[in-house]
């Protein structure tokens, strides 16, 4: 799964594939509470060409199993929208799910990232102890 990283696949929380992408996610990961009997897969029908055709207000990070800001106005990976201070993902069928987006602390837009070292989206800070290293969820999450 794209979004926790684990390999487990087990009704009623079994691992789908976007039939555009072939992003691989657990269907409470990505918060799909209902399944079409049958359905196989997911479809982004409100994104053509699935996580290829967008890209994370939140971080440089290209494709993942994205959602649309409740605005409306941006997409961004579900574990940014999990991991950064003051948004959260609502537990949602459909795309509007990533909330609290002017919540984010202006200088966390204008920061580098420690890890890719972008200032493209926004950062986190570490939470391990007195860390003052600042990065991108995915960043941090890739670097381990």
């Amino acid at each position: 799964c794209c979004v926790c990283a684990d390999g487990l696949s087990l009704e009623p929380n079994i691992i789908v594939f976007c039939e555009r992408c072939d992003i691989a996610v657990h269907q409470a990961c990505y918060g799909e509470q209902q399944r079409a009997a049958g359905a196989r897969g997911i479809t982004h029908a409100e994104l053509p060409g699935g996580s290829h055709a967008v890209s994370c207000c939140l971080c440089p990070v290209r494709n993942g199993a994205f959602k649309r800001t409740t605005d409306g106005k941006n997409w961004c990976h579900v574990i940014c929208g999990m991991w950064q201070e003051g948004t959260s993902v609502v537990q949602v069928d459909g795309p509007d799910a990533v909330e609290g987006m002017n919540n984010i602390k202006a200088d966390r837009w204008r920061s580098p990232c420690g890890l890719c070292g972008r200032t493209s989206g926004a950062v986190v800070k570490c939470n391990y102890g007195h860390c003052q290293a600042y990065f991108h969820p995915l960043c941090g999450r890739r670097a381990g």
